[in-house]
């Protein structure tokens, strides 16, 4: 009885060790991954067009409401939006 808790014993002790090389190995491989994205063509092309400034011209007039006080606010608001060129475009899945 002894040689058989033994064995068990001797095959059980490399699970830990297995199970420690498999989790390296998959965090190597997601951080393989994670450098290549951040090294990679697309970070060029995003890094060429990461801001721009579009002028919109204010097109209506003001609301009022039965006091005459305007009910929306005429400042500056700063937005931020996707757009999309050719170069772009063949990039998103």
């Amino acid at each position: 009885m002894n040689k058989k808790r033994k064995k068990r014993k001797t095959a059980l002790a490399g699970r830990p060790v297995a199970l420690f090389a498999a989790f390296c190995m998959l965090l190597t491989s997601v951080l393989t991954r994670l450098a290549y994205l951040q090294t990679g063509g697309r970070a060029a092309v995003a890094a060429g067009s990461a801001q721009r400034k579009v002028a919109v011209d204010v097109s209506r007039g003001y609301i009022y409401d039965r006091n005459l006080r305007p009910l929306v606010n005429g400042t500056v608001k700063n937005v931020a939006a996707v757009l999309l060129n050719d170069t772009t475009r063949a990039l998103v899945p």
